[in-house]
């Protein structure tokens, strides 16, 4: 399986600024995530970095700034579906799913600033064309990742 950062090098065109952009939000993403759920420790760096990724880094990236009132509004949405999510992680079977897609709410904002890379080609099929491909790896592995994320949260479903 490609590395994520070889992944985005693919789909953002190898725009730096827009992997950078990338990279910084699923750092932040991954420390929240391991700070609320207590499973893994972080580092006073790892800490830091993502602090000054969400309050230097992403704030000041030039893809960011451009489009400051949407990725305000992307931003929001995935950081409240991520703690809606939280909520049903106790949940039946349904809600464990649904808790699962919710958490995956990240990757429509890493579509996006894919998007926003390739807006030159002014092309919708592009778009469509990269997504399609873009989803399908980050599809790869998708039902062990669940059955993971079910194991985390103690659960297993008999059903899969």
């Amino acid at each position: 399986m490609k590395k994520f950062r070889e992944i985005l090098e693919v789909y953002c065109l190898r725009d730096f600024e827009a992997i950078r952009l990338c990279e910084d939000y699923l750092h932040v993403a991954h420390i929240w995530d391991d700070l609320y759920d207590k499973d893994k420790d972080v580092s006073p760096y790892q800490l830091n970095k993502a602090f000054c990724g969400v309050l230097g880094h992403i704030p000041m990236n030039p893809i960011y700034q451009a489009h400051v009132k949407e990725f305000a509004s992307l931003s929001l949405l995935t950081a409240l579906t991520w703690q809606i999510a939280n909520r049903f992680e106790s949940g039946n079977a349904d809600q464990l799913m649904g808790s699962f897609i919710l958490r995956n709410t990240l990757m429509v904002l890493i579509y996006f600033i894919i998007l926003l890379a390739g807006a030159k080609n002014d092309d919708d099929s592009w778009g469509i064309d990269v997504g399609t491909e873009f989803f399908r790896e980050m599809f790869d592995g998708f039902h062990g990742k669940y059955l993971a994320f079910l194991s985390e949260m103690g659960q297993k479903d008999e059903n899969l």
